[in-house]
């Protein structure tokens, strides 16, 4: 589920014209981000009401590891640990559910307008399965967040590391 970003300078990218200097998104949801650790990440959201572990040993993009996925009423998590199930860390989160606020202020069901003001101007924007998108870079440049619109609504917002 990683999405492949890796932008840097102006560059075309699929026929849209990327700027030099990017907006760069921050998303957090009960202060868990990208990074945080599968123990905060569980005093924060408790048990989930399902879990998914895989053992990665394709070492295309990283070293081989585990990847659990955890699905809570609205948000889905992944984390990523070494071969062994150890040292989990959060690599991606998607929320659905209005109930979940996600930092800097933004919730499922605002508008795009009022969603643009508080993020700037994303990277690129696409139509794609009845949705508008707008794609913004994480913190850092090291990943990318994908916001999807329905009706002029927020209906899902997705941010994940890079993989490759």
């Amino acid at each position: 589920m990683f999405l492949q970003f890796g932008l840097a300078g102006a560059l075309s990218v699929c026929g849209t014209q990327v700027p030099d200097k990017l907006d760069e998104v921050d998303f957090r949801v009960r202060t868990i981000a990208l990074g945080s650790a599968y123990s905060s990440m569980l005093r924060k959201f408790g048990k989930p009401i399902s879990v998914a572990r895989q053992k990665i040993t394709d070492e295309t993009c990283a070293p081989a590891h585990t990847l659990l996925r955890l699905a809570y009423h609205g948000l889905r998590i992944e984390l990523v640990g070494d071969i062994r199930g150890r040292d989990f860390r959060v690599v991606s989160m998607e929320v659905r559910s209005p109930k979940l606020l996600v930092t800097p202020g933004i919730r499922i069901g605002m508008g795009e307008k009022a969603v643009r003001a508080k993020l700037g101007r994303p990277w690129r924007e696409t139509n794609e399965d009845g949705f508008r998108i707008l794609d913004y870079v994480t913190k850092g440049n090291e990943g990318g967040a994908r916001l999807y619109f329905g009706e002029g609504r927020l209906a899902k917002i997705l941010w994940e590391y890079t993989a490759c």
